[in-house]
């Protein structure tokens, strides 16, 4: 996820550095945005389906 960093923190919907993080095409930072706007971007969720994705595939060899 890319984006860039805002001069002072807003929005309580999350922790560490999402208050100050404004993710590329978004006016809001990270948290400021609702549970269900943060999936799509969110690094866990990002991570999670690359590794699904290895998993289903040849070269992880498992199937699901």
């Amino acid at each position: 996820m890319t984006g860039s960093v805002v001069s002072s923190p807003r929005g309580n919907n999350s922790f560490g550095w999402a208050p100050i993080f404004l993710p590329d095409g978004y006016d809001k930072t990270y948290a400021e945005l609702l549970d269900k706007e943060q999936a799509p971007i969110s690094m866990r969720n990002i991570a999670l389906a690359n590794l699904r994705r290895f998993l289903v595939s040849d070269s992880g060899g498992l199937i699901l």
